[in-house]
């Protein structure tokens, strides 16, 4: 007895310890993620799932490498929540500007402001965060200025930092080297080292690997180009215009299709949101086909909603493991690439379009038997050579007929049906 409760106690300690084994393995180590690229959705995106995996899994900070020269405010602020976020769970979050000719330019200056320590190596800069402007007048302008004004001071403030640095960062557009930086007490250090991993190593940081952006994150880069989203509006009120006109449910789909992603591109609607309109746009085009097209539209409608499973969110990284709970994979994790699966729906939706065309035919064709009768005083022409002995192919109400004459009638000829004989038309020249 006393054997079976000393087992039991083991394998409840046993249980306790591996759970805390599990959120501890990582205290002493950081996340590292590189942003080489514009403030934008994608990296948005890349560095709130990248401080949600060190959140949940027991790091002690996240390091962002930057190298930018800047972006959208909109990626900015949502960044700088994030990075706040990571602060109140006890992670530290590290700016690293390299390697040598990096820039934290613009929004990227913003970002490093943020972070609970700013290192730099010799032969980069930070600041030039004056925000750029459209065609506004000069008194929207100073607000605006102002406003990013003092976003930048209640950063460095928060932070200990030189607060009328980062202020005339954006009211007078100045740029520190990392020397000058250090001097004005707006970084915390300057590395001697010229690459990533030697600044790395040379902060004594105990970390694995240096994490870059995936599939989605570079999609979502690409989706909020300026160049890409100007494009997906033009295309959005052509498609729509013109779709009303040809009255095309496919092009008017595909103007709303070109309408949802550029709502994603301005970040008016999320990724997931956009995801699941596109889902629904996809399957009513394939009602409306199944219901009274030919099925050709099935290939758009698959195109569409591949398109749609490309912006949903797939986590990349495991969620926090509760104790007494078994981890949650998702099955991208396991090996199936968002690749293949986006191909496998086209593919698919393509094949289905294809038979779903063929069956429309087979139908139209099947009706236009049961109403052959109809044919009778219809006009037509030959396709091919007819001979009393011989029956030929006709047209007759756009449709090819086998007909046959009691008399001999050239191809390209005007005939009249006057008779059928099963599914064979009888026809007479009518010139």
């Amino acid at each position: 007895m006393k054997l079976r409760y000393l087992i039991l106690a083991l394998f409840f300690l046993s249980f306790i310890f591996s759970n805390i084994l599990i959120h501890a393995q990582n205290t002493d180590k950081y996340y590292v993620i590189s942003i080489n690229q514009n403030i934008d959705l994608g990296s948005q995106v890349f560095l709130e799932q990248s401080i949600d995996y060190a959140v949940n899994n027991g790091y002690k900070g996240v390091v962002i490498v930057l190298n930018t020269f800047g972006g959208y405010s909109t990626s900015m602020e949502a960044m700088i929540q994030k990075i706040q976020y990571a602060e109140s769970k006890n992670v530290e979050v590290i700016t690293l500007v390299a390697p040598v000719g990096a820039h934290a330019t613009s929004a990227g200056s913003f970002i490093a402001l943020a972070s609970s320590k700013i290192y730099m190596v010799k032969g980069t800069s930070i600041g030039s965060a004056t925000p750029v402007l459209g065609a506004v007048d000069e008194d929207t302008k100073r607000k605006v200025i102002e406003a990013f004004a003092a976003y930048a001071r209640a950063l460095a403030e928060g932070k200990g930092r030189n607060a009328t640095a980062a202020e005339e960062m954006v009211t007078l557009g100045k740029s520190y080297t990392a020397e000058e930086a250090y001097k004005l007490k707006l970084i915390d250090g300057v590395l001697n080292s010229q690459s990533v991993n030697g600044a790395l190593q040379e902060l004594n940081l105990n970390y694995d690997t240096i994490h870059t952006p995936g599939f989605y994150s570079n999609f979502l880069s690409v989706l909020s180009d300026p160049n890409v989203a100007a494009a997906l509006t033009l295309l959005a009120t052509f498609g729509l215009l013109f779709g009303m006109v040809a009255q095309s449910e496919i092009i008017i789909a595909a103007g709303i299709v070109a309408l949802i992603l550029t709502l994603v591109s301005y970040s008016i609607i999320s990724p997931f949101v956009g995801a699941i309109l596109l889902f629904i746009v996809g399957a009513i085009l394939l009602l409306v086909e199944l219901k009274i097209g030919e099925g050709l539209g099935a290939i758009p409608a698959a195109i569409f909603m591949a398109i749609g499973f490309l912006l949903f969110y797939i986590p990349v990284t495991p969620p926090e493991i509760k104790p007494g709970e078994l981890p949650k994979v998702s099955f991208i994790e396991i090996g199936i690439s968002q690749y293949a699966i986006a191909a496998a729906i086209v593919v698919l939706g393509s094949i289905a379009g294809i038979y779903l065309h063929k069956i429309a035919e087979t139908v139209r064709k099947r009706t236009a038997l049961l109403d052959v009768n109809k044919l009778i005083n219809k006009t037509g022409y030959t396709i091919t050579e007819i001979l009393p002995d011989k029956p030929g192919v006709v047209n007759v109400e756009f449709e090819e007929w086998t007909a046959k004459s009691d008399e001999e009638i050239p191809p390209n000829t005007k005939i009249k049906v006057v008779g059928i004989e099963g599914n064979i038309l009888k026809v007479k020249r009518t010139e």
